[in-house]
C-alpha cells in the first residue's frame, strides 16, 4: 500500500504536477504525509512486535 502511494506521489513529481496545478500539489502533499504516517505507524508496530518476543 505504502509503495503504492509513494509510486502515485513519484509520478505526480515526474510529471511536473501536470503544468503546475495547485490542486496536484496538494495531492502531492497529502499522499506523501499519508505515506510517512503508514510509515511511522508499520515501524512502531513492527518494534512492539519484536520487543514483544
Amino acid at each position: 500500500m505504502v509503495i503504492g502511494l509513494l509510486a502515485l506521489n513519484g509520478l505526480i513529481a515526474l510529471t511536473k504536477f501536470a503544468g503546475e496545478r495547485p490542486r496536484l500539489r496538494s495531492l502531492h502533499a497529502y499522499l506523501g504525509s499519508a505515506a510517512m504516517v503508514l510509515l511511522f505507524v508499520h515501524a512502531f508496530l513492527g518494534l512492539k512486535l519484536g520487543l514483544s518476543i
